[in-house]
């Protein structure tokens, strides 16, 4: 299956067999790429159960340059809020919703706001930026809460058509912009461009140590769950990123197949 590797022979050039996916996608990834999906043993201990508020009435200030929701406001007013807020924030990170197939309910996820690749005189106005997702690291996704993992670059490789999206390929946050540049025809950091106005949860905010995602944002999306719709039953959870989640089940009564399974077909008219 795709995302469980097995070790080549000694005498062959890559540190991992080639395997086929469901789809036919060949796994090709180099030894620094396996070695940057594993933990520091010296950063990272293993933590105890994180517990999460999700009292609504919480009395906790607003941390970073989180927006408040004013409905007091015109759109443009409230974007312009938001433009604000976001360039005032260090990593202008969001967690977000998207829509999933088969899904009543929807899903989050953790986004990044690319102001190179946003129109900002449009995102003043409108709310809609460029985002660039995060995902759980996948050796921490095998041990620790879905709230207590580091988040790391969602970085997949192109399969052979050139278009669609196959393997996630593990690269460390300080490494991304540079294997990017440098690998931009074979790898893509998955992005798009969202509505920030209508599909925001709590942001703008900055990474906690070791590029987590701090609390008080988890709290927040678990306040807003039931408003919004969203499926947060994973967030105190140890759910690894290439295991189906059975525990997530779609409205036919299927589990949520593993991330690792998860392929993106990409809009080029959004770019």
């Amino acid at each position: 299956d795709f995302g469980k590797y097995r070790a080549a022979a000694p005498t062959e050039e890559y540190g991992y067999e080639k395997v086929k996916t469901l789809m036919d996608i060949e796994l090709e990834l180099e030894d620094e790429d396996e070695e940057d999906w594993e933990s520091d043993e010296e950063e990272e201990k293993e933590p105890s159960p994180k517990r999460i508020k999700t009292r609504s009435n919480s009395k906790e200030p607003l941390k970073d340059t989180q927006v408040t929701e004013r409905t007091d406001l015109s759109l443009e007013e409230r974007a312009k809020e938001l433009y604000q807020n976001i360039v005032k924030s260090k990593d202008k990170l969001f967690i977000v919703t998207r829509p999933q197939e088969n899904y009543s309910k929807l899903a989050w996820h953790v986004a990044q706001v690319d102001m190179e690749e946003t129109s900002l005189q449009a995102a003043k106005r409108t709310g809609k930026y460029h985002v660039r997702y995060w995902i759980r690291n996948l050796q921490d996704s095998k041990k620790q809460q879905v709230c207590s993992c580091r988040y790391w670059p969602c970085i997949n490789e192109f399969k052979k058509d050139g278009e669609s999206l196959g393997p996630l390929v593990p690269i460390k946050p300080a490494k991304a912009e540079e294997t990017l540049k440098k690998k931009k025809h074979i790898y893509f950091w998955y992005q798009d461009t969202i509505d920030l106005l209508e599909n925001m949860v709590v942001g703008p905010f900055n990474f906690d140590t070791s590029y987590k995602i701090p609390t008080y944002a988890w709290e927040t999306l678990l306040r807003r769950a039931d408003e919004m719709g969203i499926r947060v039953q994973n967030v105190d959870r140890v759910v690894p990123l290439d295991e189906d989640d059975v525990d997530d089940l779609d409205d036919n009564g299927n589990p949520c197949a593993s991330f690792m399974h998860t392929y993106w077909q990409i809009d080029w008219e959004t770019y």
